[in-house]
């Protein structure tokens, strides 16, 4: 997560102590928030595998969680796998 660390280094050249608490505290939140939800749907990306859901992830609202992988890649190494 370069751009994550990145962020957090620059805010505390920028901001000062009470606005960069409230900052981190919202950065944090938002990453967590978005690493939650990118988790959940590579997990349903990996059930997708058991033959109990076959051909579930080919229903277009699936697009997401077929995305996932490409997704994760992104989020943690700051690199577009596409």
């Amino acid at each position: 997560m370069p751009h994550y660390a990145w962020i957090r280094g620059k805010a505390h050249q920028a901001l000062g102590k009470g606005d960069l608490s409230e900052f981190l505290t919202a950065l944090d939140t938002l990453v967590g928030s978005y690493a939650e939800s990118l988790n959940s749907d590579v997990s349903e990306f990996c059930d997708s595998f058991d033959y109990r859901n076959a051909g579930k992830l080919h229903s277009p609202e699936m697009q997401h969680v077929r995305k996932s992988v490409n997704r994760s890649i992104g989020f943690l190494t700051g690199r577009n796998p596409d």
